[in-house]
């Protein structure tokens, strides 16, 4: 009878160690978590969507009224910000070098203080495939590459915005991404020269 009583003993700290062991195990290598405990928003450099609306050229615009780069002798455009979780810092130099070359070619005269500035950010990015989106014969998207940038036009005196554009765009190719995502842009643009 004791030694049934002793075994039931030894099988019961058996037991209680193995517990303890796999609780301190998991306890121990627990990450620390250091990230914020609320939700934070993507970056992005247009503060207010209100009154943005939808164009067949570009998603989301807003224009103030009577808006034209004419009004303005010079203006500025300033190196573009990436908000994207995806880093490839060459999207945002192109779409920069782009838009600058889009200016010149508009005869729009460009200078490091002028009166109205131009920003710009890559705010979505989506430049891999993932194995099912690659080869799924009954996916039509085929995990089409994705990229959306916002624009923001202010006057350098007073930081009155004047123009706000959030445009994305699709391809088959991420080269390709840039160029598309400008040529839909500037394309609107045009009308405002």
């Amino acid at each position: 009878m004791s030694t049934a009583k002793h075994s039931d003993q030894r099988l019961f700290f058996i037991i209680l160690t193995f517990c303890l062991g796999l609780s301190s195990g998991c306890m121990g290598t627990a990450k620390v978590e250091t990230d914020k405990l609320y939700f934070e928003p993507p970056g992005r450099i247009i503060d207010d969507y209100t009154g943005m609306f939808q164009t067949q050229e570009v998603n989301w615009v807003w224009t103030q009224i009577g808006f034209r780069f004419s009004n303005y002798q010079t203006v500025t455009i300033k190196p573009f910000h990436f908000f994207s979780e995806v880093q490839e810092q060459g999207l945002s130099d192109k779409l920069y070098q782009g838009l600058i070359a889009w200016f010149k070619e508009a005869g729009i005269q460009l200078s490091d203080s002028g009166p109205v500035q131009v920003e710009g950010a890559v705010v979505e990015t989506r430049l891999q495939k993932s194995f099912l989106e690659k080869y799924n014969p009954f996916n039509e998207s085929r995990g089409d590459f994705f990229l959306e940038a916002e624009f923001i036009i202010r006057e350098t005196s007073s930081p009155t915005t004047v123009f706000k554009i959030r445009h994305g765009v699709l391809s088959s190719d991420v080269a390709s991404l840039p160029e598309r995502l400008l040529a839909d842009v500037t394309g609107y643009l045009n009308a405002y020269k």
